[in-house]
């Protein structure tokens, strides 16, 4: 099929980040592919958002969680479907409640959304550098990516914004400091400075 640009795959959905950017794209009239590694998880987690009205019912019928495995790019691009944007967010806890995504999945997404022929790719990055294991949770989102590069052992942050800059695709690359006071009740946009297409900043927090 092809893509749907009123589609949106978020790679990690269930993820602190991840779940919020979900919700956000849902009030906006989007359908979301939420790609999570437990899919018993997530369903669970959708009831619970649904009956405690963080999500309306209608906004429910538009999540179609899928499984994916971080580690395997066919695993990614048979989650991604027919969606026409992809979101991957880099963090210690964007993994589920479980696990962390390091800026070397993140690649490995990019390559799954070339494969997929996405049209646009968003990444959330936190600013310490997503390598490590430390840190607090990111911000927020909009658009799109991919393709890949190399493998290697641990790829910092600064290393994937110079992949994403050095490929020809469209992408949205957000990095974000902690959010460590920043919660549910804070201003749309908290914490988060966006650009014009083509240009880049480091949040200062």
């Amino acid at each position: 099929r092809a893509p749907d640009a009123k589609t949106v795959f978020v790679a990690g959905a269930t993820g602190q980040i991840g779940a919020r950017v979900s919700q956000q794209l849902l009030r906006s009239g989007f359908t979301v592919r939420g790609g999570v590694r437990d899919l018993y998880f997530a369903q669970q987690l959708a009831e619970f958002a649904t009956q405690y009205g963080v999500i309306s019912r209608d906004e429910a019928r538009k999540i179609n969680a899928v499984e994916f495995d971080f580690k395997d790019v066919e695993s990614i691009a048979k989650a991604i479907g027919n969606a026409g944007k992809v979101v991957v967010t880099v963090g210690p806890s964007e993994d589920g409640p479980r696990g962390k995504v390091s800026a070397k999945d993140a690649l490995q997404v990019l390559e799954a959304a070339s494969v997929a022929q996405v049209g646009h790719v968003v990444v959330v990055a936190e600013a310490g550098g997503a390598s490590s294991s430390g840190g607090g949770p990111l911000a927020l989102i909009t658009d799109f990516f991919s393709k890949l590069f190399s493998k290697g052992a641990e790829v910092s942050t600064d290393s994937l914004l110079d992949s994403v800059v050095d490929t020809e695709l469209r992408f949205t690359f957000v990095k974000v400091s902690s959010t460590e006071g920043v919660d549910d009740f804070s201003p749309d946009g908290e914490n988060v400075v966006l650009l014009s297409e083509g240009t880049y900043n480091q949040g200062t927090g």
